[in-house]
């Protein structure tokens, strides 16, 4: 989003940015309810559709917290 903005030199309005900072929030609440932790949050990991809604993009380092570890006895 960030990255977007700057290359095409694109001025926001407060409540545009308000706007886009609720979406990432939305996006982050979904994922964590999910148990989907992301670990690289960042301007480069956020796109902009072309409907102009948040997405929250690389999952590579992410991990779910909801992961039950077993133990076994050998």
């Amino acid at each position: 989003v960030i990255v977007h903005l700057r290359e095409n030199r694109m001025v926001l309005q407060t409540g545009e940015v308000w706007r886009l900072v609720a979406n990432i929030a939305a996006g982050l609440m979904h994922i964590h309810a999910l148990g989907v932790i992301h670990m690289d949050l960042k301007p480069d990991n956020l796109l902009l559709d072309s409907g102009g809604m948040v997405k929250i993009a690389d999952f590579g380092l992410s991990f779910s917290s909801r992961l039950e570890v077993m133990t076994v006895a050998i």
